[in-house]
């Protein structure tokens, strides 16, 4: 799941530099440091990737 939250990543940095804008692409995933969260929280990347989530076994309500 890591590599998945990596790899779009990098797929939403490559049109960026190509594009010269000036937007940050940051990740948070479990093995982010406590140093990292807290300067994401000062400073919000423009696009935040979360970890993916598991697909819940049982999509019926109830």
């Amino acid at each position: 799941m890591r590599a998945l939250a990596a790899d779009t990543g990098k797929a939403l940095e490559a049109p960026l530099v190509d594009l010269h804008l000036p937007w940050s692409v940051g990740l948070r995933t479990g093995d982010t440091s406590a140093n990292e969260r807290a300067r994401q929280g000062r400073r919000l990347p423009t696009a935040l990737i979360p970890p993916p989530r598991k697909p819940d076994p049982d999509p019926r309500p109830g």
